[in-house]
């Protein structure tokens, strides 16, 4: 072999190294392509193949000098070559044009990407400013809200009266100063503690009466009066007004309670009261007063005719025991009984055991007037009472007519209709004889000054009925009667249509302010000019708390 040989047969060997090399490359990178490219590729692989056995064939001819026709392994060698640059450009036209798709699609995926970036920075971008005019708003909210507080809390301060929030589990949420004031504690002390715990006794968890068990049952507010002590032993009387505290879903979530201190005008009330019954008490002994007069007459009338049955009984007593000595001398004597005729007819018994019964039974009658009198006006004049208690209308009538009696009967007969089922009636028993007694004697004048120099007499009717929840008590009398103005003047404090000096004018005034004030009933006036009035009353039948 020529030298040239040689240094064909290193280059070609080179060349067959670095085409392994390839091969080998080639077969590593199967895996990673996709499977176009992974049978293109396997195609290149196996042409590189080729190429390499022509590469191991010519280093084996140029050693073993066999003699093949050169042109022949050109030919191969050219061929192979020419479809290997052809599988290489076909392959690269392929890879470029996929390149060059994807970089297409890559450039409108970047230009979607930066669209929707765009957008969404511009989204942003005004979710950020929404979300700062939101915050500006919140802090504009949380400001208000704030001040609203405050202000709540400053009016809460400044009221008059106390005020209190109880949460559902008996817990105090909040307080004003007011209420602390009237407790005399602080608001720390006050806000956290137990409902229960701020007055003496008023631990209302199991009674019914406790307002937080009644907040889904009761009115939106609720008002009364109560008496509550401190812990300090201060005694205080509450006008109480609560309510609930809802939420914006309309649950109770609390219950508010305002404390308003009417002691004083309790105390006011309980002093007025006792004016008027003094007023009362005062009206009543001046009526008394006014019929002591006629009183005494009645009872003197009685006493009169007992005191002369008396001493027509003394005289009669005499005569017959002169009678019975005459009688038993005569017996003792053995005289004949024309003796004892001629002592009966002395005695004049007949007329005797006519008259002594009649004078007994006159003086029985008599002493039983005297004695209902002063029943009646043992009644009548009882000390005033507060408390009510049933009691019978139709008896309170008949004693009031009873005491009555010497202003009406010298004008007017009375007539009365009293219902026997009437039932008992809660009243004050004293006040409503001061209200009959008032319209008796008034009836009584009316017809006094309707009848005035003349014979005849009027007529009083009083009627009792019930009618609903209410008894009935009617006086009408067939005195002058009056006109619309007059009627509407008649309860009116001292009006009065008697001559000066005659009357104070406060007897219908004070029957107004018992029956409608201190009884809840009514009293109504029907009246006409020359017929008469008619007085009508009417008092609850169930007892009515102030």
């Amino acid at each position: 072999m020529f030298w040239i040989d040689w240094v064909a047969v290193v280059m070609v060997g080179v060349g067959a190294f670095f085409m392994l090399l390839s091969i080998l490359s080639a077969v590593a990178m199967l895996s990673r392509l996709t499977p176009f490219y992974k049978r293109k590729w396997t195609l290149l692989t196996i042409f590189k193949g080729f190429f390499l056995l022509g590469y191991l064939a010519f280093i084996i001819i140029l050693v073993m000098k066999l003699k093949l026709p050169v042109e022949f392994v050109t030919g191969v060698v050219f061929l192979g070559g020419a479809f290997f640059v052809f599988m290489v450009i076909r392959l690269t036209k392929y890879t470029i044009t996929d390149l060059a798709n994807k970089e297409d699609a890559l450039n409108e995926l970047n230009a979607t990407l930066e669209k929707k970036v765009s957008q969404r920075t511009i989204e942003l971008e005004k979710s950020m400013a929404d979300l700062g005019n939101e915050m500006l708003e919140r802090e504009k909210a949380n400001y208000e809200i704030h001040r609203m507080e405050e202000e709540l809390r400053l009016i809460l301060d400044t009221i008059s009266t106390g005020i209190r929030v109880i949460g559902l589990d008996h817990r105090i949420t909040r307080v004003n100063k007011r209420f602390c004031h009237l407790l005399g504690m602080s608001n720390d002390e006050l806000v956290g503690s137990a409902c229960y715990e701020n007055f003496d006794n008023e631990d209302c968890r199991d009674s019914p009466s406790c307002r937080l068990k009644n907040l889904n049952t009761a009115h939106d507010d609720n008002e009364l009066i109560e008496k509550k002590t401190t812990r300090e032993g201060k005694q205080y009387h509450f006008r109480i007004t609560s309510a609930p505290l809802k939420d914006t879903d309309g649950k109770v979530v609390a219950l508010l309670e305002d404390f308003q201190d009417v002691t004083p005008l309790i105390k006011a009330q309980e002093e007025k009261e006792l004016a008027q019954s003094r007023l009362h008490q005062a009206a009543k002994l001046e009526s008394v007063g006014q019929l002591a007069a006629g009183i005494a007459h009645e009872i003197n009338t009685p006493v009169q005719f007992v005191g002369t049955n008396l001493e027509f009984l003394k005289e009669s007593f005499e005569d017959i025991a002169t009678f019975l000595e005459k009688l038993q001398i005569t017996m003792n004597d053995g005289e004949s009984t024309a003796g004892l005729k001629q002592g009966l007819e002395e005695l004049d018994w007949d007329f005797l055991s006519e008259e002594i019964p009649l004078a007994i039974e006159q003086s029985m009658g008599g002493t039983e007037r005297v004695r209902k009198l002063v029943l009646a006006m043992k009644e009548f004049s009882h000390p005033t009472t507060r408390e009510m208690a049933p009691a019978d209308i139709n008896s309170i009538l008949h004693n009031t007519i009873i005491i009555s009696q010497n202003e009406w009967k010298h004008v007017a007969d009375m007539k009365t209709k009293l219902s026997e089922d009437l039932p008992p009636v809660p009243c004050l028993i004293d006040a409503m004889g001061q209200v009959f007694l008032n319209i008796i004697v008034n009836a009584a004048h009316a017809i006094a000054d309707r009848i005035k120099d003349t014979s005849e007499k009027g007529t009083i009717t009083i009627t009792t009925a019930t009618h609903g929840d209410f008894a009935e008590i009617s006086f009408s009398d067939t005195g002058k009667g009056m006109d619309k103005e007059l009627c509407s003047k008649i309860f009116d404090p001292f009006f009065t249509t008697k001559e000066v000096g005659s009357g104070t004018g406060q007897g219908l005034s004070i029957a107004h302010d018992i029956v409608v004030n201190k009884h809840h009933g009514d009293i109504k006036v029907e009246s006409s000019v020359g017929v008469g009035t008619r007085l009508i009353v009417q008092l609850p039948l169930k007892a009515v708390e102030n």
